[in-house]
């Protein structure tokens, strides 16, 4: 019976580099970078051999043609590995932090961020190594000038691999940048301007093969140097094509370096502009697109804040004083207006609170307000202020009501049985109208809006008296004189009395 052969296991400082290269994201990374420049290396043999017109000095043997077959298809697989060595190598502190996550440390970070640069400086000194080996087999033939074809032609395509080669890695690593760059200030980013950019690719896939065309062109008026043959007007027409395919190419992939953060805002954008305050754009350089993408989340977070502020402040005193608010610049200064206000407090708390845990007290006081904010706000009262286990709402500022004592009147009888559902507590509502001033007062830093004037003062005796009273709501008289027909067909008057701080009598009206 044989035994199972056991594979020797990996090295722990080999592990995380393993498991990075079985993962998709990491084949399609060096599946690319390979398949570009294999394909330029390719693309330089097949210019040489067929395309462009030899100088009148070369003979290129089928000994020697053979020799740069064989030299070819072992540079491309030696190239190859020692680039995956190389890469492997030098991106260990990468590998380490994605298989851990958290936070990069400074090492991880610049060598995160400068990935795609690194790796284009990489492949660039490949192609100088190819270059010089081509350039070494090809001086056999004692052809300086087919020497020098040799040497541009591999550099222009290298040029154009690398560039293209930059980005593809940039766009590839993009996640994985903008995951090591959370929380890292824009100015620290790298930076390659929308400019730079743009004009790089012009003149790897553009400005380049045309030179090249001239350059054959111009050909054949060097006869003496080169052929003149029907080998130059084929060489334009195949340089031409590749001008207008790598050109396409190209600027296909640098179009989409600009494109793909530009529509991620604009899909942003239409989050927010549907309510969503929690949605950011990842930021992956330091660029224009970068910089929009940091303003961006910059304007988000800030609407957030906004919002959240509004929310709160709108809880406090209602959606339509935040409006008229923002109406007003955020300034509400003081003024005088005609309003009516209503007092509303339990009875009996304080014992309730020291029977119960605060927690319970909690529950119960929040309870009972909600029954009075929603009845406030259903009326377009504002609920001004919570003083303990009371509240003071105000009706006719910030915000103007067509009858402010309709609105009172209408909340103070509605309130009356939504209040004794909610709690078994005694509580008693005072209802006051008149003129006050309204406006912010208090420090420069800490401002309140609230209403001062007599009004306020008689709603809070009558919101005292109403506690020992039978129905537990009262207003005055003059409130009632001052609401529309239908609300003040549904109060009475009743007894004149005479309200503490008062001399003169104050006639009293309730619910019927």
């Amino acid at each position: 019976m044989t035994r199972p052969v056991r594979l020797p296991e990996l090295p722990e400082s080999v592990v995380p580099i393993f498991n990075q290269f079985t993962k998709p994201f990491t084949l399609a990374y060096g599946a690319s970078l390979i398949f570009t420049n294999g394909l330029g290396v390719l693309l330089s043999f097949a210019l040489l051999r067929y395309v462009l017109p030899h100088p009148a000095n070369a003979v290129i043997t089928p000994d020697i043609r053979s020799s740069n077959t064989v030299l070819i298809s072992t540079l491309l697989p030696l190239a190859l590995a020692v680039g995956v060595a190389v890469s492997a190598w030098a991106g260990r502190p990468i590998f380490r932090w994605m298989e851990q996550g958290g936070m990069p440390n400074p090492r991880q970070h610049a060598l995160i961020v400068s990935a795609p640069a690194r790796q284009t400086a990489l492949i660039a000194s490949l192609w100088i190594a190819v270059t010089v080996a081509f350039a070494i087999s090809v001086a056999r033939i004692n052809s300086p000038q087919l020497t020098l074809m040799v040497i541009l032609t591999f550099l222009s395509v290298g040029l154009t691999c690398c560039a293209i080669s930059y980005f593809i890695a940039e766009r590839i690593l993009r996640r994985l940048i903008s995951d090591a760059m959370h929380g890292v200030s824009i100015d620290a980013r790298s930076a390659t301007s929308v400019t730079m950019r743009l004009l790089t690719m012009w003149i790897v896939t553009a400005a380049l093969p045309l030179f090249w065309i001239v350059l054959v062109v111009s050909f054949r008026f060097l006869s003496s140097i080169f052929p003149d043959t029907d080998q130059t007007a084929t060489a334009v027409a195949i340089l031409g094509i590749l001008t207008i395919v790598v050109g396409f190419l190209g600027m296909a992939v640098v179009a989409r370096s600009i494109s793909d953060p530009v529509k991620q805002v604009s899909a942003a954008m239409e989050a927010v502009k549907s309510g969503r305050y929690d949605i950011s754009v990842p930021i992956y350089d330091g660029s224009e697109t970068g910089r929009l993408q940091y303003g961006f989340n910059q304007m988000v977070h800030g609407l957030a804040e906004r919002e959240k502020l509004s929310d709160m402040f709108g809880r406090r005193v209602g959606t339509d004083v935040v409006r008229e608010v923002l109406d007003r610049g955020g300034s509400l200064g003081g003024e005088s207006r005609e309003v009516a206000v209503m007092f509303v407090d339990l009875v009996g708390s304080s014992k309730r609170i020291d029977a119960l845990p605060p927690y319970r007290v909690v529950a119960m006081l929040n309870e009972f307000f909600e029954v009075v904010v929603d009845t406030v706000h259903a009326h377009g009262g504002m609920v001004n202020k919570f003083t303990g286990d009371a509240a003071l709402a105000v009706f006719g500022a910030p915000v103007a009501l067509p009858n402010v004592a309709s609105a009172a009147l209408a909340t103070a009888r509605e309130l009356r049985p939504r209040i004794h559902a909610t709690t078994t507590l005694n509580f008693g509502i005072g209802v006051s109208a008149g003129r006050v001033v309204a406006g912010n007062v208090g420090a420069r830093n800490r401002l309140e809006y609230t209403v001062i004037g007599d009004p306020v003062n008689e709603a809070a005796r009558l919101k005292e008296l109403a506690k020992t009273w039978p129905g537990r709501v009262l207003a005055s008289f003059e409130v009632l004189q001052k609401a529309d027909a239908y609300e003040s067909s549904r109060w009475l008057p009743t007894t004149s009395v005479t309200l503490r701080g008062r001399l003169t009598p104050t006639r009293l009206a309730v619910p019927r």
